[in-house]
């Protein structure tokens, strides 16, 4: 028993020693590999794209009625979604 004990703890010393790596056990002695975690890549940015709520028009200064209404969000979710389509995200001001 205490041969098997010492020939254990020499064993793992060796291990240490060595760059391999041996999977790794965890409380109920299944083995898990050693895995490494992938390097995460910086989030890339998309282009911003400025949206004028004020700039877009529907041919009237003045929004007087349902349909004004309509037309005026038809028109600004076009542009929302032609901006996205195109890769680019979008700021309303």
């Amino acid at each position: 028993q205490d041969i098997i004990q010492k020939a254990h703890e020499e064993q793992l010393k060796a291990i240490a020693k060595s760059s391999v790596a041996l999977p790794k056990t965890d409380n109920l002695g299944a083995t898990t590999p050693n895995v490494s975690t992938p390097k995460q890549q910086a989030p890339v940015l998309k282009p911003t794209k400025t949206i004028k709520a004020s700039n877009l028009t529907i041919g009237k200064s003045y929004l007087e009625s349902t349909n004004d209404v309509e037309s005026y969000l038809q028109k600004l979710r076009s542009e929302l979604l032609q901006a996205i389509e195109d890769g680019q995200r979008v700021r309303i001001e």
